[in-house]
């Protein structure tokens, strides 16, 4: 942290410091009011045991060069990891990264998908074994924490978990925050429930693991238990690629939801919640910013998803990052320089509109197509018209609703969405950065009626 303030000067130093606590509306919302409640208490750090008990790990060379590259990105971010653990507090089944430009004042949420299929770097495998004496090769990223053995030292996190998170994201993290079940069910209560649309019915019944969920689609009120259930709920069409995205539209009504309170209300809860959260934050670093908490705008968060795709290799079921995906990802989220509010440059409003205006041909897009119009094999015959012409379909499956009528192309990119309306008439189109492809057809009914 002393090397970061040395190359900020004070405006973004508190661009910086006030990050954390949008963070932790966003990501279980009072995170950052747990650690400034926590003051009182200590007066120095929230995780004494937040030091790696792996030491003196030497880099090549090639390790090297990847860590410098890493600080230029963080030149202009702020970047948090929030991690929600499991049961026995070992495993990041839900993992976040928070980043924060200080250039653009726009705060970027990133999903990993706790399947994501890992293979252990040379420097990783190196701490492992002076950890345990022990080697390993391949796991899914939210077992790295359990093989770090962050139970017993939480900052272990730092040379598996969050070094992996570094390797792809290839952005540095900051600080990291992580948060037990319990401590998720008390925060929902704490700030009074939260109010969603639940996207599909939900029941799932594990009695050596007290779970139970029983959700119906629809709006609902949900208080600490039911939310908890939502976050758990793993049986989508499209498995972990659902489950983030469920993760993500919760998040953010919980991020309302905090933000609509006064900071005087949140401080006190944050008193009852402090025992629960896990942090290498210091203080200090926090308390003279508290203010900055009521100054957030919803209108610049955005969130994300490593791209990828779900797939079974043996009877193991694992997360596969699209490196080519993921390279524009990166430079969306961290390398961003237009300002919140801002157009790119003077003069590009007019070219904007025109480019939305034109159909754009691209064909190296990567594109997923889903069922939901109950004709068995629509969605293969779209994949085998479209790749005859040339496009890259990577996925094809049923969607989890096979009733719609109505057919949907999500984008990233607008402009690039038009192209597909000859091949699926009537469809339209939604806008959605999070979405995992840059392409996904939803084809219903209407598009196959003739």
């Amino acid at each position: 942290m002393e090397q970061e303030k040395k190359r900020l000067n004070g405006r973004q130093k508190k661009r910086l410091l006030r990050t954390f606590l949008i963070a932790a509306g966003v990501t279980f919302a009072l995170c950052a009011i747990v650690i400034i409640a926590g003051i009182v208490i200590y007066n120095n750090t929230l995780a004494a045991d937040s030091v790696s008990e792996v030491v003196n790990i030497e880099l090549t060379e090639e390790e090297e060069i990847f860590e410098e590259e890493k600080e230029e990105v963080s030149e202009l971010n702020k970047t948090i990891a929030v991690f929600g653990v499991d049961e026995d507090e070992i495993r990041t089944d839900v993992i976040f990264v928070v980043n924060f430009n200080t250039m653009t004042n726009k705060v970027k949420v990133v999903s990993i998908p706790r399947d994501t299929k890992v293979n252990w770097s040379d420097k990783q495998k190196r701490a492992y074994n002076q950890l345990t004496g022990y080697s390993i090769g391949v796991s899914k990223i939210n077992e790295m924490s359990s093989y770090g053995r962050i139970n017993k030292n939480i900052g272990n996190i730092r040379d598996f978990t969050i070094d992996e998170i570094e390797n792809i994201l290839k952005v540095s993290v900051d600080n990291y925050v992580v948060i037990n079940l319990e401590a998720f069910r008390e925060i929902v209560d704490a700030i009074g429930g939260v109010d969603m649309y639940v996207p599909q019915n939900m029941y799932y019944v594990d009695n050596c693991q007290g779970l139970y969920i029983n959700l119906k689609e629809g709006q609902q009120h949900l208080d600490g238990d039911a939310a908890e259930g939502l976050v758990r709920f793993r049986q989508y069409a499209r498995g972990d690629e659902d489950r983030v995205g469920v993760q993500q539209i919760f998040l953010k009504a919980v991020a309302e939801k905090v933000m609509s309170q006064s900071v005087s209300s949140l401080a006190g809860i944050a008193t009852k919640l402090f025992p629960y959260v896990k942090t290498d934050v210091k203080l200090n670093e926090v308390l003279d910013y508290l203010d900055l908490l009521n100054q957030f705008n919803l209108e610049n968060l955005t969130f994300y998803t490593v791209p990828g795709y779900g797939a079974y290799e043996g009877k193991i079921s694992y997360y596969y990052i699209d490196d080519n995906a993921l390279e524009d990802m990166i430079k969306e989220v961290f390398l961003d320089t237009t300002v919140a509010g801002e157009d790119p440059e003077e003069g590009d409003s007019s070219d904007t509109k025109n480019e939305e205006e034109e159909i754009i041909i691209d064909k190296s897009v990567e594109i997923a197509v889903y069922n939901a119009a109950g004709v068995k094999g629509i969605a293969g015959r779209m994949k085998d018209t479209l790749q005859s012409v040339g496009y890259t379909v990577k996925k094809v499956a049923n969607y989890d609703e096979t009733d719609l009528s109505e057919s949907i192309i999500y984008t990233k990119d607008k402009a690039k969405a038009a192209q597909f309306l000859q091949y699926v008439k009537g469809a339209d189109i939604v806008e959605d950065s999070s979405i995992t492809y840059d392409i996904e057809i939803i084809i219903g009914s209407e598009s196959v009626e003739d």
